[in-house]
């Protein structure tokens, strides 16, 4: 946990995993938010701040079961579990919590809202207007944050995609709608929408298995809300579908299918790195309101220059190349990707800042909001004990000026990754 960050609206990356606090508000987090009564039997609420780093450091998210009781065995009384974030975008987050009744678990799904001047937590309805009970998955879902009104207040859209039938071309979207003036509206299915797929001109054609290789959830890896109208549910391996989520009659009437530039990782010495460590898409337009998307992938590189080709080539161990795409994204008319930026790891390995630091693959790269050719990457101890004295590095990299801005030490974990999402901290 660090200090507040210096700018009135800052951006952070949060760490997905929730940290359980006795007190949740205090001099290091900021914007503290209650629910309201989660369980009437025993008056049990959720509390929540958010601890700030500035980036390449990691944030988290602060929370406490305020009235809960230690369990008894053999207690059929609910108790309560870690809280999740499963989506970001702007100043808002949804939060994911499990819950033990009986022998069984119950999940909990809130939008937080991290406003300085007004933060707020609020409990989602399921399909049917009650509390949400039913799991859902966080690759599926997403959290759009369109517009401002008038007080400052804008609509939230939660998004999730619930099928897909690569064979006929079609999706099934589930969408509810908060704020934005107006009261909350209940869980809305749109079945049947319509999947086009984006060819190699920039295109429109006809949707078709051969466009998509993910097997049987198309949704992937996670959902990334683009400017205050587009939601893309991304598989690292191969594209993303795009969805317009504009306030009019026909909107979420169709889904684009879009490839991705490269497929990111793949061998090199012998070694796997997988897509979905190695790249990464976000929102390229500074936040809400831009229509842009920028996707960052790291790939193995041969000691001729060339790309990886996955053999065992003791010149080229670890080698590899960062390169930057961008899109400005539409409804209608030719997407088409532009490479940016790209960045050997001879240039990385070669600044004053990296010495010291293992020359390995890196992984989990991660876009600046604020610049956006800073690229933060992960960087891991290749030979250690275990995974709790296993050093790891986030180094923050400038692209086109080549050069090692900061580094970080990420705490010991027992996990070999840890998932991060973007959002931004406002603390004016």
């Amino acid at each position: 946990m660090g200090t507040s960050c210096d700018s009135p609206s800052s951006w952070v990356m949060l760490n997905c995993m929730g940290r359980s606090s006795d007190s949740v508000a205090d001099a290091e987090t900021t914007c503290l938010a209650e629910s309201p009564v989660v369980d009437h039997s025993t008056g049990r609420h959720l509390r929540v701040s958010i601890g700030i780093a500035r980036p390449p450091s990691s944030s988290y998210l602060y929370y406490l079961w305020a009235g809960s009781q230690p369990a008894v065995e053999g207690d059929s009384r609910e108790y309560f579990r870690e809280v999740q974030v499963i989506a970001a975008h702007g100043d808002s987050l949804l939060l994911e919590t499990r819950r033990i009744v009986g022998f069984e678990q119950a999940y909990d799904y809130f939008v937080y809202t991290h406003s300085s001047q007004r933060p707020s937590l609020s409990r989602l309805r399921d399909f049917t207007g009650k509390p949400m009970r039913q799991y859902i998955s966080s690759e599926a879902n997403g959290i759009l944050r369109r517009g401002r009104g008038e007080g400052g207040d804008g609509e939230i859209v939660v998004a999730q995609l619930t099928s897909t039938c690569p064979e006929q071309g079609t999706a099934d979207l589930r969408l509810l709608r908060l704020g934005g003036g107006r009261p909350d509206s209940d869980w809305e299915l749109k079945r049947g929408v319509p999947i086009v797929a984006v060819d190699e001109h920039g295109n429109d054609e006809r949707f078709r298995q051969r466009h998509y290789h993910g097997g049987p959830t198309p949704y992937g890896h996670k959902a990334v809300p683009v400017g205050d109208r587009f939601m893309c549910w991304v598989d690292c391996r191969w594209g993303f579908f795009l969805c317009d989520m504009a306030e009019e009659e026909d909107y979420c009437s169709k889904l684009r299918y879009v490839s991705l530039p490269v497929m990111p990782g793949g061998h090199s010495n012998g070694n796997l790195h997988l897509p979905m460590y190695c790249g990464n898409l976000c929102c390229g337009g500074g936040g809400v309101g831009g229509n842009t998307v920028r996707y960052v992938s790291i790939n193995p590189r041969c000691c001729c220059g060339g790309p990886g080709n996955g053999g065992s080539c003791a010149r080229s161990r670890h080698a590899f190349t960062v390169t930057a795409w961008s899109m400005c994204l539409a409804v209608d008319g030719p997407l088409t990707w532009h490479k940016e930026t790209m960045l050997d790891c001879e240039e990385i390995w070669a600044h004053p800042s990296y010495e010291g630091l293992p020359r390995v693959y890196p992984e989990c790269p991660v876009i600046s909001l604020h610049n956006l050719d800073v690229v933060c990457l992960e960087v891991r101890e290749e030979e250690f004990e275990s995974f709790e004295t296993r050093k790891v590095w986030t180094i923050e990299v400038e692209m086109r000026g080549k050069a090692v801005l900061s580094l970080s030490v990420v705490r010991s974990t027992t996990t070999s990754h840890e998932s991060k999402l973007y959002c931004r901290v406002d603390n004016s």
